[in-house]
């Protein structure tokens, strides 16, 4: 993508959306990487580091969600989580179910200790309700990020309904133990949260039920819960898809482009959520050396 793609597509983002005017941090896809190469057959999935920077050095608004693969070369993934760290990164994305990554697999580890010496948080993405995971559970399970969590890495889980084969949060042995982990969390002394701004739709709902009566019953915390703030999150696929599309010039964008939707938090309220309970995102990013972010109201 060349400057001038980016320099149009955030010029259009300014007019098509508030969200902008809050902030917003647009989050890089590292490409999947295999023995330290990267998979070229996989390349399309790719929105690289550098993408998201340029962007976030033409409106101040928007910050650096950086992702770095950690089965590169181990020279490699370091030298750029550090290029990406002195760019002014405020977390780290993974999206292990597209990226193949199991965080429980050795190489992490180096990505892990970078994270916490510079109080980085690490945002991972899982799927609630599919019913097709058992050929890869290590992609689809956060139970794998609890090693990192002993660490003292500090980790935000979003979640998101699959598309295809739900089954109901009761019978979701994955979105269970996560509860469980989440419950557990003051005791493990675990740095974790869930962002669930992403299951406010008609799929989500029945989780989001789920975990309202879980706050209720005071099994999880609501300092757990992430609070967006206005603060927009953003993968970098789905802003330069909808920045692309041809009503997105005449102050429309298309819902359903991507992931992530750009908020979501107000509609929580409709759940009964408590969302002024909720821990604000910037308060788990404001030790990433961006003051700006933390004043943003």
């Amino acid at each position: 993508m060349i400057v001038t793609e980016i320099e149009k597509a955030v010029a259009c983002y300014r007019k098509a959306d508030t969200e902008i005017k809050n902030g917003m941090i647009l989050l890089a896809a590292d490409a999947m990487h295999k023995n330290g190469r990267r998979v070229e057959s996989e390349a399309f999935r790719h929105i690289p580091n550098d993408h998201v920077i340029e962007t976030a050095k033409m409106d101040g608004r928007i910050f650096l969600g950086a992702s770095v693969h950690p089965y590169r070369d181990a020279k490699s993934a370091h030298a750029e989580t550090m290029r990406c760290i002195s760019a002014g990164a405020v977390l780290f994305n993974w999206l292990p179910a597209v990226q193949e990554i199991n965080p429980q697999d050795d190489r992490c580890v180096p990505l892990y200790l970078n994270l916490i010496r510079e109080e980085i948080p690490l945002l991972v993405h899982y799927e609630v309700g599919s019913a097709g995971r058992e050929g890869a559970g290590h992609f689809y399970d956060p139970c794998k990020l609890t090693g990192a969590l002993d660490y003292g890495l500090k980790v935000m889980v979003s979640l998101s309904p699959a598309n295809v084969r739900q089954v109901p949060p009761s019978d979701d042995r994955v979105f269970n133990e996560f509860i469980g982990m989440l419950s557990l969390s003051a005791a493990r002394k675990w740095d974790l949260y869930a962002d669930i701004t992403g299951l406010v739709a008609v799929s989500g709902f029945p989780y989001l039920e789920k975990i309202r009566q879980e706050l209720d019953n005071g099994r999880i915390g609501p300092e757990r819960i992430v609070g967006r703030n206005n603060l927009a999150v953003r993968q970098a696929s789905d802003f330069f898809c909808e920045m692309s599309l041809e009503n997105a010039a005449s102050g429309r964008t298309r819902e359903g482009c991507g992931q992530l939707p750009g908020s979501g938090l107000n509609k929580l309220e409709t759940f009964d959520f408590d969302v002024a309970a909720f821990t604000d995102i910037r308060k788990i990013l404001r030790m990433c050396n961006r003051p700006a972010l933390q004043d943003r109201h």
